[in-house]
């Protein structure tokens, strides 16, 4: 880190990462991503792993997990500094750089284990056949194409569906005041 990090920066920088990592633990994991005791063992079968490595190798995992842990660590960490700079002088943006680049090399050092405990998640949620039935399908002309445009996909559909967060609030925010009169306009609050 540059000269410009002092203690209290970096207090402040290492805050942010909790909050980033307290509000990561606060949601739910996503569907089919239960913490598996197989899968956390370590013990998989050699060949399921080694097909999973396969299968995650044809549909460029890592690159959409890296993808996605890069939106997420930008999102939290940005949403963290907001918190840690309410009601305090702000972080100076180069300290917050040196800060989120510290983040982010925390993040790139445990993506091996990631890539490991995923693929023993595959390899201990699907059987061999349907291991082999995926690579088989993602080694063809037309398996490669989908797992080339399946990279763009979750960045595509954020755009098209970003507008539709603030319809949603509006929508919750007049069915629930339907039934609330406190929540309706000129109520007393």
């Amino acid at each position: 880190m540059g000269r410009s990090m002092n203690l209290a920066h970096a207090f402040l920088i290492a805050t942010a990462g909790l909050a980033l990592c307290a509000g990561a633990r606060a949601e739910p994991p996503p569907l089919g991503v239960a913490a598996d005791a197989g899968a956390q063992s370590g013990a998989a079968d050699p060949q399921r792993l080694a097909l999973a490595e396969r299968y995650m190798a044809d549909t460029h995992a890592d690159r959409q997990l890296r993808a996605t842990l890069d939106v997420e660590l930008r999102r939290g960490f940005e949403a963290g500094m907001r918190r840690v700079n309410a009601g305090m002088p702000e972080i100076p943006q180069q300290v917050q750089a040196e800060g989120y680049q510290a983040l982010l090399g925390a993040a790139r050092s445990i993506e091996p284990r990631v890539h490991d405990r995923v693929a023993r998640l595959l390899a201990s949620e699907y059987t061999t056949q349907e291991l082999q039935a995926l690579v088989d399908f993602y080694e063809t002309p037309v398996g490669r194409q989908i797992a080339e445009k399946s990279l763009d996909i979750p960045t595509a559909a954020r755009r098209a569906t970003e507008d539709i967060g603030p319809q949603f609030l509006a929508e919750f925010k007049r069915r629930l005041c339907a039934h609330n009169p406190e929540c309706r306009p000129g109520a007393a609050q």
